[in-house]
């Protein structure tokens, strides 16, 4: 009887195919997973299985290494070109939304940000204060990626009554 530890990951047919060619995409996302330090082998499947292709699932043994030590929000690093690029975790998530929801009356050009260039440095500032290491540039995508994400929820929720969506992140 075995006693190695492993974690079966179902992955849609395109994040199995990045994760078959792509060895620093696998250990971004290795890293990200939740327990991969008890875990002796990681298994990647792909979701849906044709007839035509029968890919065999990829068995990774993952090595640990932590960025940091165990500190309340710490955030798995995934290899980039300028070599700065976090996840966005659930954690960062929140605290750009309430930061945003701080600093948004206090743009203008009587107030103490005279433009939302600033008001961006300073919830960047914030992030990496608090262990999130994101760009300016990062930090304002991610804000209207999310805006844009609840705005078609509710169009799509104010069209019909099937399928009903819902955004972890309402205002």
């Amino acid at each position: 009887m075995s006693n190695k530890r492993k974690i079966d990951l179902m992955c849609s047919p395109e994040t199995f195919k990045r994760v078959s060619n792509d060895t620093e995409f696998r250990n971004a996302l290795a890293s990200g997973i939740e327990g991969i330090e008890e875990c002796d082998e990681l298994i990647f499947s792909p979701n849906v299985v044709s007839d035509e292709s029968m890919e065999e699932p990829l068995v990774f043994n993952p090595i640990f290494e932590p960025q940091c030590q165990l500190e309340e929000g710490c955030e798995p690093q995934s290899p980039e070109p300028d070599g700065k690029k976090s996840i966005w975790l659930d954690s960062s998530t929140k605290l750009l939304i309430n930061k945003y929801k701080d600093l948004r009356p206090l743009v203008g050009k009587v107030a103490s940000l005279k433009n939302k260039k600033q008001m961006w440095t300073k919830i960047s500032e914030e992030l990496k204060a608090n262990g999130h290491d994101f760009t300016i540039a990062q930090v304002e995508n991610k804000f209207y990626s999310l805006e844009r994400q609840y705005k078609n929820m509710q169009l799509h929720n104010s069209k019909t009554g099937r399928d009903r969506q819902t955004c972890p992140y309402k205002r």
